[in-house]
Parts: structure tokens; sequence; C-alpha cells
């Protein structure tokens, strides 16, 4: 192939990517966890330099787009959306009682294990006092095809059920939102090849915003923040696979080790020159970045300031089998 030839397939492949980003972010049909299969095989195509790239297009256009305040946005403010999309409560629990009442069943849901030196780290509480642990299930009705509609479920519901799930910890004293453990309707229809259509209401930008607005309402206490203070979005264990592939095009960067260290890892810097910028815009162009930029461009009424991602944490912790190594990522919020 020609060098022209060349630089015209690099340049199809980044708009390709771009494209394809930006549809299955808003479609939320690939969403981080642990556990969580990919949608979409991009294995075979994201990789190498290209895939860094376009990865840092995307990244700088979030950035653009925060900056000026230019993303759609969200319908979904209201926690009503919840029920008239099919999500429940699976778990939603408030930190003790201020007048020493018990806690509430199943109080004692801790941080996973490894994440607690990372709050350590940031000097962040880690105790259930602090960090609410919320998980909304995309259940409603009984079945998952076109004709079992709404069939037991309380209120005139036009979605299957998908068995969605968004798991998250949110402590609204800090600011810290970990994304847990979380798939969207679109993979879980894909997985299972329902008929049933996705609910409106299926971006885990969107479902997250409605945990982090409840978390800072039952907090109850002024001193407890505000629905404003977001300050850090932790990404644990990534299994996206177009993450990853992003994550394993910054390993093979040239001042980048190869092993990610483990916490405190490496930062990168947004405004950095160079090859340290174009890594911070990279992560912030994965889908898990996108998650992120999302929640914080299409919320600016609620939020009532525009703010952006300063730097990226990437660094990685072996899992729970030996073979096993998972990569995260932590957003640094601020206002812009």
């Amino acid at each position: 192939m020609t060098t022209v030839g060349m630089s015209y397939y690099i340049l199809l492949l980044n708009f390709f990517l771009l494209l394809t980003t930006h549809a299955r972010d808003v479609l939320g049909q690939d969403i981080s966890g642990y556990g969580m299969e990919a949608a979409v095989n991009v294995t075979s195509f994201v990789t190498g330099s290209a895939a860094f790239r376009a990865a840092v297009c995307k990244g700088e256009l979030q950035l653009k787009e925060l900056a000026e305040g230019s993303q759609p946005q969200s319908i979904f403010t209201d926690r009503n959306a919840l029920i008239d999309n099919g999500w429940t409560n699976d778990r939603s629990y408030a930190p003790p009682a201020p007048d020493g009442a018990p806690t509430q069943e199943g109080a004692t849901y801790a941080l996973p294990e490894d994440s607690i030196e990372v709050f350590k780290w940031l000097k962040l509480p880690y105790d259930f006092v602090s960090n609410r642990f919320y998980a909304y299930i995309q259940n409603a009705g009984t079945g998952k095809t076109k004709n079992e509609y709404g069939v037991g479920y309380p209120v005139d519901f036009q979605y299957g059920r998908t068995g969605a799930k968004f798991q998250n910890h949110i402590d609204p004293v800090t600011g810290m939102i970990v994304c847990e453990h979380n798939y969207g309707p679109g993979h879980e229809i894909s997985k299972d090849g329902s008929l049933a259509p996705a609910p409106p209401l299926q971006r885990l930008s969107d479902v997250l915003w409605l945990q982090w607005a409840d978390a800072v309402k039952s907090a109850g206490h002024t001193d407890f923040g505000s629905i404003s203070n977001i300050n850090y979005f932790y990404q644990h264990w990534i299994a996206d696979e177009h993450s990853q592939a992003v994550i394993e095009s910054v390993r093979g960067r040239k001042n980048v080790q190869q092993k990610l260290e483990k916490w405190p890892g490496k930062t990168y810097r947004m405004d950095a020159p160079g090859e340290e910028g174009d890594i911070a815009k990279a992560l912030l162009g994965t889908h898990n970045g996108n998650a992120v930029a999302f929640f914080l461009g299409q919320h600016l009424t609620q939020i009532g300031r525009k703010k952006t991602v300063s730097q990226v944490t990437l660094w990685g912790d072996a899992g729970p089998k030996s073979k096993d190594y998972y990569r995260n990522l932590l957003f640094y919020v601020v206002d812009v």
C-alpha cells in the first residue's frame, strides 16, 4: 500500500472508530465492570497507533464539549424515570441513622477490598457511613419477548425485562463515585438474544446521575456536600474491550512501562504537552472515559456549573485468580 493509501486508510479507520464509539456510548451497550463481556468484539480492528490516535481525538472532543457546555442535555433527571423504564432498587443502603437506630439490612456491604488503598492514599473515608452502595436492575415485567411487555408489572410498561444492572459506590461527602459492576440493556439483549427492546433510560451516565442525586439527597446533612460536589470517578476493574484495547495501546507507548504499575500507578494530565497529554486524552476517549464526560456534560442544569476532567490515573491490580489482571482508571474532576 502506498503512503497516501495508508494515510487514507488510517483516516477512515479513525473516523469509523469515532462514530462507533459515540454510537455505542449513546446506546449504553458497553459499560465497564468486572465480569462484563463487551457487546461487540473490537479487538480485531482496534490495535496499535490507529486506536490510540482515534481515542486521543475522541478525548479532545470531549474536553472541548465540556469546556463549551455544548453536549445535549439529558432528559432523565427525575427519579420517576427509573420506574417508567423498568429500573428497580436492588440495593440502596443509607448510613446509620443519626439517632442511633439500627442500620438497614445489609448495611455492612463494603467497598471492594483493593479500593481501600486508593481511598487511604487520597485521604478519603472508606467506611460505610460515608460510602453508599447503589445497585439498580432493569427487571420490569416477567417476560423477555415483545408479546410479554409489562406482564406482572404495576404500571403500563412498554419494554421487556433485560436484567441489566448498574452497581456503584457513591460518597456524597468527598464527591467520589466508584463504578464497580455495570452492564447495560443493549449488552444484555445481545447476549441473551432477547426480542425485547431496550428502554430509553439505558446509559450508565444517566442512571449513574440518578444514583448520585439519590446519594446526595439521602445524606440529609448540609455538610455532606451538594449535587455539584463531584471530584472523582473511579472506574474499577475495567472489562470493556474498547477501553482495554486503548489501555494496551498506552502500554505500548515508548515512555510507558509494559506492565501496569500498582496503585498509585501513573497519572497523566490533560493539559500536559506531548505524549503525556495524548495518553490522558486517549484514556478519556475510552468508553469508560466517555461515561464520565457524558455524566458531567449532560447534567449542567442540575450541576449548576461546567465541569471537566483535569487528569487521569492508570494502574493495575492482581485479581482473585493468579491469571487475572485488572485495569483501573481514576478521573479527577474540576470546575471549568
